[in-house]
């Protein structure tokens, strides 16, 4: 057991026990803390050779629904060697009580402080995580700056889109992985590793990182700065290490990159459902676009890679929806024969979806495949109103390519369409800021006679990224920002069908800050989060005026910070070589102010952007990157679904079945609503069909009983779920392997008649509390039981419409007595109401001891006799 310099760390079973006692159940959402998702990897500690505690600096239902995460978790867990665990960025609500009961932050799988691993892996997806990956260090007890860390610390890597500008946080990390991770992943691990093995000193096992393609020790780097304190440069300093840092390619997409059984999250997360890559790169050329510049070259997977990953990953995980992930889907060279085969091969119950459509190549086939599915929305990116516009910034489509689009979507029945648009873009006029207005209200006249339609419009203010050919631009300030809003504003005054949104112009301000900032920014960020700063992508948290004085403290002139960049002056980010070269961004940025466009060079000719380089790239991969196969001309609409093709149709009967299991453990964290989803995701994974109701938007025939409090445990669960013909009943045998720890069937019968749901028919719920406090005065606790059993009133505050109100709950208290350090409850149900049992026990232990909650039964009377669900079905 480590001792961290914030003292003693408790060990692994006592850090559960506090976690679970007195942690959890003072927290909102502890499903985000607990673990125990379904594939989760668990290796034995003392065999493997490297640990890598994977950490996301956001919650974890953003961290969760990254593709990029889950993909380093498989590839690194494939190695015997290497155990990757997992951590996110606790809420402040958890980050409190870690603080107050001096409880480290741990990772998900072995509840293991994050000062114990070998390595911890940031992932850098956004500016305004930065101050998070401060927080996450030291609530993991691992010295936030880098130079003060010692022999016995992890190493701290980071990766992803931001480290293409890695400078802000070099205080910080002691390495930036730049490019793809899916062989540069573990050939860093393997170099730490072997430096441990042959007792190598931290800076030498640094230095021999240096050496791998695509990593950036930036102690080995020095800033330049002139008399006036201007960034003049980078240089090494020392010899050995590469002047530039040029960014690591994966040159194929292999199907054992990509998950099968990716881990699937126990509560919801943003994005739920099973998320797979088609392609990588764009070459479309948007000048604006960070991604599409610095993910390049394009490279496609295979048809049948992508079909045998659906077909494994939905076996595996009970997921009901695929995404088909890239950055522009329609470029996909085999998608009209990935959507006829995919809907060959899947189910009809499961939805496909498609990430945002490009406008010139959205048409009548890709609307009737996306049809087949819930239409919850259509998003389509014009970006600018105007053409002139969108002819500075590359974005090759026409007015006539929108209203085609749209028109064909209000076609196949969509009522929503999403919209994204910029403002604040390079040479924009107030003319161009009018032209998304007048472009949205002819929208909605062209959509009048298709009914009630909904136009959802984001704005987003433009910021200037690294390695784009905008990169030199001048962001507009704040005020600017706000006076376009307004000025977009008042001409869609009373257009109902155009619901207007924007981002706060003070994040993408500070983005943009960031985005471009040199080293001397690790400050201020140091002190922003010494003051209190997290989660500054959240508008609950995010703090302008702390950021702007902290700015303002440090010396910088804001307006400079977001003034245009002279072409000629050094940028911090030139040692890093994302494959595309300076002198490209410089045309295009020249061809932007004359208006120009640039073809796509995967169906017109080469533009020379820098992949081409011989020695560097050109003999690494080539620039677009086609897997064989041939397009097959086939109209969607005649393809049947899996269940249609040589398979009989289930029988129309359906036989229910009433179920009883318990929810023990970590378990009890787990919402009412995350139950269902367990349940159908368990149901689908076995290969158990259930029935589904009728209309626009078909539910599962699952209902539970009334639902358990957070954090309570019980014995006593209950659901009703109908179950097409044919099933055999073993309901125990084939759902148990498959639900997570805490979960587990015990009686599961059929119901032959009608009878009550168990919402309607449960009256009595009888619960134990179990004192785990030794200190606790139990003569105080029988007095307070005497008080209430006399009691005519008991009152707690019941929180109704965000405002705490009285409610007297003694009519719901039946019977309560104490044996030993187990107090008994028994609660009536009355017109389908109960009292919380939580807020009930602490009018008990008002001084939040240490206790258990447990639901022995709920049962249903029938005349004078009580039974339980199963009982009344004899």
């Amino acid at each position: 057991m480590k001792k961290s310099g914030q003292g003693e760390l408790l060990p692994t079973h006592d850090l559960e026990k506090t976690l679970f006692s007195k942690i959890l159940p003072a927290v909102l959402k502890p499903g985000r803390y607990i673990g125990h998702e379904i594939n989760i990897v668990q290796k034995d500690a003392q065999t493997v050779k490297s640990r890598i505690v994977l950490a996301f600096p956001d919650v974890y239902e953003i961290g969760m629904s990254y593709t990029g995460f889950q993909l380093l978790y498989h590839i690194l867990n494939q190695q015997p060697h290497i155990w990757a665990e997992r951590v996110f960025a606790p809420w402040p609500d958890m980050e409190e009580q870690l603080r107050r009961h001096k409880i480290p932050l741990y990772s998900l799988e072995s509840f293991t402080p994050l000062n114990e691993f070998d390595v911890i892996g940031f992932t850098l997806q956004y500016e305004l995580t930065y101050t998070n990956i401060l927080n996450m260090l030291d609530l993991g007890h691992v010295p936030v700056l880098s130079k003060d860390r010692t022999e016995s610390d992890p190493f701290v890597i980071a990766g992803g889109p931001c480290s293409c500008n890695p400078e802000p946080m070099v205080d910080f990390i002691d390495a930036f992985l730049i490019g793809d991770g899916e062989e540069a992943g573990v050939e860093i691990l393997n170099v730490i590793q072997a430096g441990k093995a042959e007792g190598k000193k931290r800076e030498e096992i640094l230095f021999d990182l240096a050496q791998v393609w695509g990593v950036y020790v930036p102690q080995f780097y020095e800033a330049k700065y002139d008399a006036r304190q201007k960034f003049v440069g980078i240089r090494p300093k020392r010899d050995g290490v590469p002047p530039v840092v040029r960014t690591r390619i994966a040159a194929n997409l292999k199907p054992e990159h990509y998950p099968t059984r990716p881990i699937v999250p126990l509560i919801e997360v943003t994005h739920d459902r099973l998320a797979v890559e088609v392609m990588r790169g764009c070459t479309e050329g948007c000048r604006y676009c960070n991604a599409g510049m610095i993910y390049r070259p394009v490279r496609e997977r295979k048809v049948e890679d992508i079909l045998q990953q659906i077909k494994e990953g939905l076996d595996h995980t009970g997921y009901n929806e695929v995404s088909f992930l890239s950055l522009s889907i329609s470029d996909y060279s085999h998608l009209e024969r990935l959507m006829v085969e995919s809907r060959q091969e899947l189910d009809s119950e499961v939805n496909v979806s498609f990430p945002s459509m490009r406008l010139d190549s959205f048409n009548e086939t890709i609307a009737e495949f996306v049809a087949q599915v819930r239409k919850s929305g259509f998003t389509f990116a014009p970006e600018a109103g105007s053409q002139r516009l969108r002819n500075v910034i590359n974005k090759n489509i026409s007015e006539e390519d929108l209203f085609k689009s749209v028109e064909i979507a209000l076609q196949n029945g969509w009522r929503l369409i999403k919209f994204y648009f910029m403002i604040g873009l390079p040479t924009e006029t107030d003319e161009d800021v009018l032209a998304i207005a007048d472009l949205l209200k002819r929208l909605a006249r062209m959509s009048k006679p298709y009914g009630r339609i909904q136009f959802n419009v984001s704005i987003s203010p433009f910021s200037p990224k690294a390695h784009t050919p905008f990169q030199w631009e001048r962001q507009n300030t704040i005020e600017e920002i706000w006076r376009k809003v307004d000025l977009l504003k008042a001409p869609l005054r009373g257009e109902r069908r155009v619901k207007l949104s924007w981002r706060d112009p003070k994040i993408s301000f500070l983005e943009g800050i960031l985005g471009r900032a040199d080293r001397k920014m690790a400050g201020v960020i140091y002190e922003v989060w010494k003051n209190g700063g997290k989660f500054d992508g959240w508008a609950e948290y995010f703090n302008f005026e702390l950021w702007s004085d902290i700015l303002n403290k440090y010396g910088y002139d804001q307006d400079e910070l977001i003034a245009e960049i002279p072409e000629s002056s050094p940028l911090p980010w030139d040692h890093i070589d994302k494959g595309v070269t300076k002198r490209f961004l410089q045309k295009e940025r020249h061809k932007a102010y004359q208006e120009k466009n640039s073809p796509d060079c995967k169906t017109d000719h080469c533009l020379a952007c820098g992949l081409q380089r011989k020695g560097i790239f050109a003999e690494l991969v080539d620039c677009y990157k086609k897997e064989s196969g041939t397009t097959q001309e086939t109209d969607i609409r005649r393809n049947k679904t899996k269940k249609e093709v040589g398979q009989p149709e289930s029988s129309s009967a359906t036989v229910k079945y009433r179920v009883q299991f318990t929810k023990e453990g970590y378990a009890s964290f787990l919402s009412h609503l995350d139950m269902l989803r367990i349940f159908e995701r368990a149901f689908r994974r076995a290969k158990i069909e259930v029935a589904y109701s009728e209309g626009f938007n078909p539910r599962p025939k699952i209902s539970f009983a009334q639902p358990l409090a957070l954090g309570v445990q019980s014995v006593a669960e209950y659901f009703d779920v109908e179950i097409k013909g044919g099933f055999d009943g073993r309901l125990a045998e084939k759902l148990n392997p498959l639900l997570p720890e805490g979960l587990k069937i015990v009686h599961a019968h059929q119901i032959h008649e009608k009878v009550r749901s168990l919402s309607e028919a449960i009256d009595i719920t009888e619960y134990e509390i179990v004192v785990l406090d030794q200190n606790v005065d139990l003569a105080e606790v029988d007095r307070r039981l005497r008080k209430m059993r006399r009691a005519v009133s008991i009152v707690m505050q019941k929180r109704v419409k965000g405002q705490l109100k009285p409610v007297n709950v003694r009519p719901y208290v039946d019977e309560i007595r104490r044996r030993g350090k187990r107090i008994l409850i028994k609660v009536r149900t009355i017109e389908r109401r109960s009292l919380r049992i939580n807020d009930f026990a602490r009018l008990i232990f008002p001084n939040n001891e240490a206790i258990k909650i447990i639901r022995r039964k709920q049962l249903i009377r029938a005349g004078n006799i009580e039974k339980t669900p199963l009982e009344i079905l004899k």
